[in-house]
């Protein structure tokens, strides 16, 4: 957080992470994300919300991980595509 930090509301974070804004007060709660009171009203730190979001981002899938899950799904199509024929009287 730097000292140009601002604070957006609670529903403006909810939108920005795709989550309800009680997900919000309950990442707040649990330090996950900061932010300070402003009269009555709660504020989340920009920077929090982002920080947020960088720390909780997958992995991009390796290409090997991508042909391997291809792959699968390539020989469960297959699979089924005998068990179809077979039903049939083919072999």
């Amino acid at each position: 957080m730097d000292s140009h930090d601002i604070g957006i509301t609670v529903c403006a974070a909810a939108t920005r992470i795709g989550c309800h804004p009680t997900r919000i007060y309950k990442l707040l709660h649990k330090g996950r994300l900061r932010g300070y009171r402003d009269g009555r009203r709660l504020r989340v730190f920009e920077s929090s919300v982002v920080a947020y979001q960088q720390g909780n981002a997958l992995p991009a899938e390796s290409p090997a991980a991508e042909h391997r899950r291809q792959a699968k799904i390539s020989r469960a199509r297959l699979q089924t595509a005998l068990e179809m024929l077979r039903s049939h009287g083919c072999r």
